[in-house]
């Protein structure tokens, strides 16, 4: 099988068109670092609405999902006032991986944003019912994402390391070398998160980390790249801040949403899904 690059470019890049802010598809994962009813700290969560929301993932120690979109950007916030206090107010954004940060105040962070597998079965997590401000129906996929920046940084980078060493093991399914690596690698795997530590100088922080378990057989990849197709508009609106932070961005045709996958390290110690995937495997998407 061989995947068309022609078909799926547009993966390889994401506009910075700007649009109406709607509530997302896409989830976050938290962890839970101070006392919250219902939830245990230092566990994995995933809610619809962090208040008053009905859990996705609740009080889990792992996630098995498969990556759809790996995107860094840059992001300034600045101290403003509000109606219960000061918050952190976003003044600048950076979407494009061609615009530069505007000073050394802007921070990185990575989104890794992905289909939530269900532990047993390693199929898609369907959703039990409508979430109609999000335009989701009964039997959708799950959707969520992990927020990583600051010290919750080095996790994202150690896990697009990982999936470039052990791609370069795996032969090819298109028929574009550098689409291969940037686009088709990070969508040819079941992954899971879990919770790690982080030593900082405020002490040891809870963090996302991130492993690697089984290739998906070619079949399930395609339907993978197919479902991220369609959700990448979706992706765009929901992550893409560029229009109401101000930030300017500068559009290069071809621009890549994902970081280069050359010169990884070693891959980290596997840790395997315990339920077996053969070639006729279907995702359920």
């Amino acid at each position: 099988m061989a995947i068309n690059s022609a078909a799926y470019g547009d993966l390889a890049k994401v506009s910075a068109s700007a649009s109406t802010r709607k509530p997302g598809k896409f989830f976050s994962v938290f962890i839970t670092g101070e006392p919250r009813p219902e939830q245990e700290m230092g566990k994995l969560q995933c809610m619809t609405k962090i208040e008053g929301g009905e859990y996705l993932i609740r009080n889990s120690t792992s996630i098995y999902f498969i990556p759809y979109f790996v995107k860094r950007v840059w992001e300034k916030y600045v101290k403003a006032p509000g109606k219960t206090g000061e918050y952190d107010k976003l003044v600048a954004f950076g979407w494009d991986e061609d615009v530069p940060k505007i000073d050394d105040t802007c921070k990185f962070s990575y989104t890794i944003a992905g289909l939530l597998l269900d532990p047993g079965t390693k199929k898609a997590q369907v959703h039990s019912k409508d979430i109609e401000d999000a335009g989701i129906k009964l039997g959708d996929p799950v959707l969520i994402f992990y927020k990583c920046g600051g010290i919750k940084f080095n996790g994202a980078m150690k896990f697009i390391d990982a999936i470039a060493t052990k791609a370069k093991g795996l032969p090819p399914l298109s028929d574009n070398p550098e689409f291969e690596k940037k686009v088709v690698a990070p969508r040819r795997f079941i992954c899971k998160a879990e919770v790690g530590i982080e030593s900082s100088d405020y002490g040891n922080k809870n963090v996302f980390q991130f492993e690697i378990g089984q290739t998906l057989p070619d079949k399930a990849v395609e339907q993978v790249m197919n479902s991220a197709m369609g959700l990448m508009p979706e992706f765009e609106r929901q992550f893409n801040k560029t229009a109401t932070a101000g930030a300017t961005s500068n559009v290069k045709s071809g621009s890549s949403e994902n970081p280069s996958f050359e010169e990884a390290p070693a891959p980290p110690p596997e840790s395997q899904p315990s339920t077996e995937v053969g070639e006729n495997f279907d995702l359920g998407i």
